[in-house]
């Protein structure tokens, strides 16, 4: 009985941070309602006393300083010019209430590093899911896209009246949706392309990035070689696939490489082969799947040749879209102000700034010396990072999931954005806390 009850116990406590992971990485903001902070809040008064108190190490309160200072920072450039950000103020506040409440969960539930990462990847994967039956069931769109707020409409009570065969018929949810995703003047949905549980295509494709580099790392770093880690690979590819462009190009050279390395250090012939019929099955799929409309996009994406037997508009080729412009558009997104003071000090409303990319918005909003500034809070991040992992975990886990991110952000928005931080926070505090818990045994033996 008394084993039993403990399993129980444990099931459900497991179960709670499961629940924590998942609402930090895929819950989002409705209004003035935001569920991701709402659950750091709760989980923090209903966990966060623990038995022993929690001291600061040094680099992470130079995190809170610096988050401090960007806030500070921020708020003179409002008073300065005489505007309300209050998106740019909110984030750099978010950011800041989830360092000082973080560590309180975490230190109650106090997971090992590779039982955060498999928690990550399981919540992860219910993205990838997600992404299959966006493709599979085109009428479960418009519940998706209330759920992750993709855009102000509410896609589930949203109807139009329009002219079909000479009468006027009124469209209700998935029917309306279905209707104006090929016109191509539905928003931001735009048809055969999936964002799953994320808020936006790109930040959809960056967490089955993620996902990849995550299961490379309990992959090659386990004792055990499980097979698992590689099929979770597969599914996160395939399903990327149908995020957009961004995945097609980034995610397709990160699987290569990480495969690569897998079969290069791996002595298990029978994963070894496992990997290579994946490899060509993925090939052979991609090609029968996407080859016209990745032919076309190439094709306008390089040289702004339209293929005419196939209609490009704004959603993209035959309202399939995977490409929106051409690759001298979206260079053309990376400009910087004309003026010196607006260069250095910025101006712009973020949110309403001239760029997709993350660091235009930030230079347009904060100038280059908010961009320096926030960086600055990425490279201690780093160092902190380096302080509590050795040099080849680093390399294998840490460094990745920073250069996907920042390779990400020239084309959305994730430096401090929602979701993305919290992941390296939690993980910040789960390579804490471990070491602590190492020290504290070493000291035990010692003794």
């Amino acid at each position: 009985m008394y084993f039993k009850e403990n399993l129980i116990n444990s099931i459900l406590i497991w179960f709670l941070f499961l629940i924590f992971i998942f609402s930090q990485l895929f819950t989002h903001r409705y209004g003035v309602f935001d569920i991701t902070f709402i659950f750091l809040l709760g989980y923090a008064i209903l966990f966060g006393y623990p038995k022993y108190n929690f001291v600061f190490p040094k680099g992470y309160i130079s995190l809170l300083s610096i988050i401090f200072l960007i806030l500070i920072y921020a708020i003179v450039l409002q008073l300065l010019h005489n505007q309300s950000d209050l998106y740019l103020i909110g984030r750099i506040v978010r950011v800041m209430s989830t360092l000082i409440l973080m560590p309180l969960i975490i230190l109650s539930f106090n997971p090992s590093v590779r039982t955060f990462l498999k928690i990550t990847s399981f919540c992860i994967l219910i993205h990838s899911i997600s992404i299959f039956l966006q493709i599979s069931y085109e009428e479960l769109i418009p519940i998706f896209a209330s759920y992750t707020n993709l855009s102000d409409l509410n896609y589930i009570f949203d109807t139009s009246t329009v002219l079909i065969d000479g009468e006027w018929t009124t469209l209700i949810g998935s029917e309306n949706l279905k209707y104006k995703m090929e016109g191509g003047t539905y928003g931001r949905l735009i048809e055969d392309r999936s964002f799953g549980i994320a808020r936006s295509y790109d930040k959809a494709a960056l967490f089955l990035c993620f996902n990849i580099i995550i299961n490379y790392y309990l992959y090659v770093t386990g004792n055990k070689k499980n097979l698992i880690y590689l099929l979770l690979i597969f599914i996160s590819f395939l399903s990327g696939i149908y995020t957009g462009r961004t995945f097609m190009i980034v995610g397709t050279l990160l699987s290569i490489f990480v495969t690569t390395q897998i079969v290069l250090k791996n002595k298990n012939f029978i994963h070894t082969s496992i990997i290579f019929l994946a490899a060509v099955f993925s090939f052979i799929y991609i090609v029968l799947a996407f080859y016209p409309i990745l032919e076309a996009t190439i094709r306008y994406g390089f040289s702004d040749i339209i293929d005419p037997k196939i209609s490009i508009n704004e959603a993209g080729i035959d309202g399939r879209g995977f490409a929106v412009g051409s690759f001298r558009e979206i260079i053309s997104f990376f400009k910087f102000p004309d003026s010196i003071f607006e260069l250095l000090f910025g101006g712009s409303m973020i949110r309403s700034a001239h760029s997709d990319s993350g660091i235009i918005k930030l230079i347009f909003s904060t100038g280059l010396i908010g961009l320096f500034l926030h960086l600055f809070f990425y490279i201690k991040l780093t160092s902190i990072f380096l302080s509590y992992i050795n040099k080849n975990e680093f390399k294998s886990l840490i460094l990745p999931l920073l250069l996907i991110m920042f390779i990400f952000d020239f084309k959305d928005m994730n430096i401090l954005s929602r979701n993305v931080t919290e992941l390296f926070l939690i993980l910040l505090l789960v390579l804490i806390f471990n070491n602590n818990k190492r020290n504290l045994a070493y000291l035990k033996n010692k003794s």
